[in-house]
C-alpha cells in the first residue's frame, strides 16, 4: 500500500498516528480486536491505549470521541499535607478530562514522553485508561482520536492549529449479564425523617459453565443530604468472623438499610458504604475512598451522557414540531387568532428572557460556582439533594477474557433514586408514627386503662405545602380523647406532634391505629387515606 511516511510528508512535514488499545493485565499484550474480550456487565477493566508517532513533526492537543461512556481517565492529583500525602478532589470539577456535556469527548493526557503534552517523531506514549463495559450482547465500541501538529515555532502561525487528523477504531466487544440491581424505598415505620431501603441483586451469568459466583463488595449511597446504614442481623451474629458475601448462579439477595438524614447537610458529596459483611464498619466519606476504581466517576459520566441524550432528542422533536408546523402554514393561511398567539407567544418568551439576563439570571450565576456538566455536584445538585440518592455497588468475580479464570471488578449503579419527592405526586404526602408503651398493666376495677400516644404527622414533600384532615376513627373495643379531629397545613418537611389517649376498657393485644388522613388536591378533589401500620399495645389485668 502507501507508505504513511509519505502521507505525512505530503505539503509539509506532519504529525502520523497509530492507536492500538490493550488490556493491561500481566499476561503478553494482545491488542484488543473482535470476539476476543469477553467482559461481563458493569466490569471495569484496566486497559492501555499506545500511541504511536510514525510521522514526520510532532503531535499535540490529543482528544478522544467515543460513543458511549465508558472511558474513565482518572485525574485525581495528589497533594502533599503536613500528615502525608491525600487526594484533592472537588464535586464541581470535571471527570476523566471531559471536554463538553456529553459524558463521551475527552483530552488524552500524554506525559512519559521528552515533552509532557507532546509526541514527537517515534515517540509511543502509553496512556492507562479504565473501561467499564455496559449492556448485554456484542457492542460496538467506537473511538475517533484528534490531533493537531504542534508548532514549535517562536511565533506560532494561526493556521498550524488548523493542522489535524483523525484516527478511527472500531471494537465489537461480547458484553455478558452479570447482575440485576434494582432498589425502592418506603417511608420508616418508627422514625419520621428516615427511611428503608430495599436493594435486591440477582446473579444472572451466563459467560462460563463454571465458577459463576459473584462475590459481593459494598454497597453506597452518593448524597449530599443522607447516609446509609444496614440493618442488624441480615448476614449473621456481628459477633461472628466477617466473611465475604458470595452470590452463587440464579441466586437472589434482597437487603434492607436505613436511609438516615445527616444532622448538617454536606457541602460537597459524600459516599456512606456499607460492607457485604455482619461487623464491618459503616462509613462515610469522599467519593474517593469508596474503592480505588474511581466508582462515582462512572456515575457522573453515564449521568451527563443520559441527560445530553435526552436534551439532544427533546431539541430534535421540537425541530421537527416546528417543521411541520411550518409546512402546515405553507398549505394553508393562519387565521388571525393564531397570529394574535403567535405574536403574544414570542413577546412572553422575550420578556422572560430579558427579565432572566437582567436579574434573576444573573444573580443565579453569579451565586453558584461553576458545575461542570460532567461533574459530581450536577448528579448531587443542592436543589434537589434532600428528594433523591444515587446507589453504588461494587462487585467481583473470577472472569474469562483474554486471561482466563482471572479476578475481575464491576459496578452497578442507580441514578436518582427518589426518597422524598419534590412535589405532590399520586401517593400519600404524609407520614405517620407513633409513640407508645408496648404494654400496659391495669387494674380495672379503677375503670379502663389508658394508654398514651404521640403521633408525629410529617409532610414529605420537600417544595410544597399539603393541607389535609385528620380524624381518629373510633372501634368498638377503644376510646379516644385529646385531638380526635382536625385540618391543619404542613409546609414541605414540617411536622407535628398530636397528643391522645387511648381508654381500653378490657384485657389483650390491641392495635392503635385508627387514623385516616384526607388530603386537600388543588382542583378541589380530596382523597382519604388509610395507613397499612400497626400500633400494637398488650394490656394485662394486675389482678
Amino acid at each position: 500500500g502507501e507508505s504513511t511516511v509519505l502521507q505525512a510528508t505530503v505539503g509539509g512535514d506532519m504529525p502520523y498516528l497509530t492507536a492500538h488499545i490493550f488490556p493491561a493485565d500481566p499476561a503478553p499484550q494482545v491488542e484488543v480486536s473482535d470476539n476476543e474480550e469477553l467482559v461481563l456487565h458493569g466490569q471495569i477493566s484496566s486497559w492501555i491505549l499506545r500511541l504511536s508517532n510514525i510521522g514526520t513533526a510532532a503531535a499535540t492537543n490529543l482528544t478522544l470521541k467515543t460513543n458511549i461512556p465508558w472511558v474513565n481517565i482518572s485525574s485525581t492529583t495528589t497533594t502533599e499535607t503536613s500528615g502525608g500525602s491525600s487526594s484533592s478532589i472537588s464535586d464541581t470539577a470535571r471527570v476523566s478530562q471531559c471536554v463538553g456535556p456529553t459524558g463521551t469527548l475527552m483530552e488524552l493526557p500524554i506525559s512519559g514522553g521528552k515533552r509532557n503534552g507532546i509526541i514527537d517523531t517515534g515517540e509511543t506514549v502509553d496512556v492507562p485508561i479504565l473501561v467499564r463495559t455496559s449492556g448485554t450482547g456484542k457492542q460496538e465500541f467506537y473511538m475517533l482520536y484528534r490531533y493537531e501538529l504542534h508548532d514549535s515555532s517562536s511565533s506560532p502561525s494561526p493556521s498550524a492549529s488548523n493542522m489535524s487528523r483523525w484516527i478511527r477504531k472500531m471494537v465489537n466487544v461480547p458484553v455478558y449479564p452479570s447482575l440485576a440491581l434494582s432498589a425502592s424505598i418506603m417511608p420508616s415505620s418508627w422514625k419520621n425523617d428516615e427511611h428503608i431501603l430495599s436493594v435486591e441483586i440477582t446473579n444472572q451469568r451466563s459467560d462460563r459453565p463454571v465458577n459463576m459466583e459473584i462475590t459481593m463488595d459494598k454497597i453506597g449511597v452518593t448524597s449530599r443530604h443522607y447516609r446509609l446504614e444496614r440493618l442488624l442481623g441480615q448476614l449473621g451474629d456481628a459477633n461472628d468472623e466477617p466473611k465475604p458475601l458470595k452470590l452463587g448462579w440464579q441466586e437472589r439477595l434482597a437487603m434492607h438499610y436505613r436511609v438516615i438524614p445527616r444532622s448538617t447537610e454536606t457541602s460537597i458529596c459524600t459516599v456512606s458504604d456499607c460492607p457485604f459483611m455482619e461487623g464491618a464498619i459503616h462509613s462515610g466519606s469522599p467519593r474517593a475512598s469508596l474503592n480505588n476504581m474511581a466508582s462515582t466517576d462512572y456515575l457522573c459520566l453515564e449521568h451527563a451522557h443520559t441527560k445530553f441524550q435526552s436534551s439532544l432528542k427533546a431539541h430534535q422533536n421540537e425541530m421537527l414540531q416546528i417543521t411541520a408546523d411550518e409546512d402546515d402554514e405553507r398549505r394553508h393561511p393562519r387565521s388571525i387568532s393564531q397570529i394574535r398567539r403567535a405574536k403574544s407567544s414570542m413577546s412572553g418568551v422575550t420578556d422572560s428572557e430579558g427579565a432572566n439576563s437582567d436579574g434573576i439570571g444573573s444573580a443565579i450565576s453569579d451565586s453558584m460556582p461553576s458545575v461542570h456538566p460532567t461533574s459530581l455536584a450536577s448528579v448531587c445538585p443542592t436543589e434537589t439533594s434532600a428528594s433523591a440518592i444515587n446507589i453504588v455497588c461494587s462487585w467481583s468475580a473470577v472472569g474469562g477474557g483474554s486471561v482466563q479464570d482471572r479476578v475481575v471488578h464491576g459496578q452497578h449503579h442507580l441514578t436518582h433514586v427518589r426518597v422524598r419527592p419534590q412535589m405532590k405526586t399520586k401517593t400519600c404526602p404524609i407520614t405517620l408514627t407513633a409513640n407508645h408503651p408496648a404494654c400496659v398493666s391495669h387494674d380495672f376495677t379503677h375503670g379502663p386503662a389508658s394508654v398514651p400516644i404521640e403521633i408525629v404527622i410529617r409532610n414529605r414533600v420537600v417544595a410544597e405545602s399539603i393541607h389535609f384532615d385528620f380524624e381518629l376513627d373510633r372501634s368498638g373495643s377503644i376510646e379516644f380523647t385529646g385531638a380526635e379531629c382536625f385540618a391543619w397545613t404542613l409546609e414541605g418537611g414540617d411536622e407535628i406532634s398530636v397528643a391522645v389517649q387511648a381508654f381500653i376498657a378490657s384485657p389483650g393485644v390491641y392495635d392503635l391505629q385508627n387514623v385516616r388522613i384526607t388530603v386537600d388536591d388543588e382542583d378541589g378533589t380530596r382523597t382519604p387515606y388509610v395507613f397499612p401500620l400497626q400500633w400494637m399495645v398488650t394490656v394485662k389485668d394486675l389482678r
